[in-house]
């Protein structure tokens, strides 16, 4: 699945901006395009980590280098 330019918009805007309304829980609800879901926790967006964790527990299921890697794997904020 391919992400309409503003939902990826909206992914760049929440991870850099790391507003905290969108991570009253600690963290941001991902989705991927294959229909997979995980988790990107407050501190690892403030502190420019893209680590996809399970939703669960803290396993990391993935690491990107930057923001741009991650939405270009298929990552956005559900």
């Amino acid at each position: 699945m391919n992400w309409s330019k503003r939902t990826i918009n909206l992914t760049k805007k929440i991870l850099e901006d790391v507003p905290a309304e969108n991570f009253l829980a600690g963290y941001v609800v991902m989705k991927h395009s294959e229909s997979e879901f995980g988790r990107l926790t407050t501190m690892d967006a403030i502190n420019y980590k893209y680590n996809i964790r399970e939703m669960y527990n803290d396993e990391v299921l993935v690491n990107y280098p930057s923001l741009d890697a991650l939405i270009a794997d298929g990552w956005v904020v559900d």
